[in-house]
């Protein structure tokens, strides 16, 4: 394994280095208040390396980049080009004893660094892989999508569909046509679980066959599901909860009026989209966070671990820390449809036409990636560990086999 040499004249440390091989590596080295012992960063690009100090109690941080960004070198200060964030940080234990270790660093950076000289940096689309098909469905519109136990995709269709997508393998249509199209899926374990364009609820189990039906009514209904196995569906015309096993709806005359979309964070909060608000359930009842007239129907909440975000045609809201929601630059100009997805680093959006752009979460910079096709894209899911993205649609020339897209994300 690389080692890296810490020494003066009275102790040395070799440090296993954790990071990958295939790393642009740059090395602070500190004193016990964070002060940097050297004029300018290491830049790493051997297996070896050697650092004199002659303070006691000394810290080496660690962050690494890709590869493509060796050619830009390093430096202290904050006049430039920030670094990015990197794709590790450690920091080891102060080497004054001839024994040191690297643990992943919780901190900040100790010292401000920026590139060293002008670099382009590469996009996430340039370092992104992007595979694009369709699957044979003639006929067939993928509206809904969520990732199924084993890994393949459950999907909901038009005509009036419901199926699997494998990600090896040939697609297949379950049971019979069903009431409308489904435009909302969801998947519990053995459940498969979907509501059609009609407010129609369904469940099946694991084979595709039907194990419950319960008309709601409304028109373009949305399904969450709740930890408990319980599902809402909510319509502009109303909402209603089917708890896990039912065959009759509860109504939710508790939400705002006209909610479309609801969204249970991973902290509890939860949140609606209703007419032209966005809104939070508070202590003392709903709260209206946010009012804008780009706010309709078809916007859709897209949440992760730590923030959420709600994506339609035109706007971008994210919600801050203090309760605010601030708009986020919007990638594309003339689209009627769009929805996104969060996964570990980055935010994709997906739109009409073939539409799709990604960014990092923590720096909005759009870029685009080219599908090869003319798709309109519906929805999206992940692989379970969110390095993968899946974008399913309609053939934008008709009556075709549906557009399905396979994104790999960088690290």
């Amino acid at each position: 394994m690389p080692l890296l040499v810490g020494c003066d004249a009275s102790s040395s440390a070799f440090l296993s280095t954790p990071w990958p091989a295939d790393r642009f590596v740059v090395l602070t080295l500190v004193d016990a208040a964070g002060r940097p012992l050297e004029t300018a960063p290491r830049t790493l690009d051997g297996d070896r390396t050697a650092i004199a100090f002659d303070t006691p109690g000394a810290v080496v941080h660690v962050e690494t980049f890709a590869r493509e960004l060796a050619g830009c070198g390093a430096r202290y200060g904050s006049d430039g080009v920030a670094l990015p964030e990197p794709l590790e940080a450690y920091e080891s234990t102060p080497i004054d004893d001839g024994e040191a270790t690297f643990a992943p660093r919780t901190g900040e950076r100790p010292v401000p660094l920026v590139f060293e000289r002008g670099c382009a940096m590469p996009t996430p689309c340039d370092r992104a892989t992007i595979r694009s098909g369709f699957p044979d469905l003639p006929g067939i519109d993928l509206l809904a999508v969520a990732r199924l136990d084993s890994g393949d995709l459950f999907f909901g269709g038009q005509p009036s569909t419901i199926g699997v997508l494998p990600l090896d393998g040939a697609p297949r249509i379950l049971g019979e046509p069903l009431d409308a199209p489904i435009v909302d899926v969801a998947v519990d374990g053995d459940r498969r679980l979907a509501v059609s364009r009609r407010g129609t609820f369904y469940t099946f189990d694991a084979a595709g066959e039907q194990t419950s039906r319960v008309r709601l009514g409304g028109s373009q209904p949305r399904l969450t599901l709740l930890d408990d196995g319980a599902a809402i569906v909510t319509s502009a015309e109303g909402s209603a909860q089917i708890a896990r096993g039912a065959t009759v709806a509860i109504a939710r005359d508790d939400l705002p009026r006209e909610t479309v979309e609801l969204h249970v964070a991973n902290d509890g909060e939860t949140y609606a989209i209703a007419r032209d608000t966005i809104q939070r359930r508070g202590d003392q009842g709903w709260v209206i966070e946010q009012t804008d007239s780009t706010i309709a129907d078809h916007m859709t909440f897209v949440g992760d671990t730590d923030t959420v975000r709600a994506v339609g045609a035109g706007a971008i809201f994210e919600r801050e820390a203090d309760g605010g929601w601030r708009s986020l630059p919007y990638p594309f100009e003339t689209l009627v449809v769009a929805g996104g997805i969060a996964t570990g680093e980055h935010l994709l959006v997906y739109a009409d036409s073939g539409g799709l752009a990604l960014t990092r979460k923590d720096d909005i910079a759009w870029c685009f990636l080219d599908p090869g096709l003319i798709s309109n894209f519906w929805d999206a899911t992940t692989s379970a560990d969110g390095r993968t993205v899946y974008v399913v649609g309609s053939n934008a020339a008709g009556d075709s086999p549906p557009g399905f897209v396979t994104v790999t994300l960088p690290e």
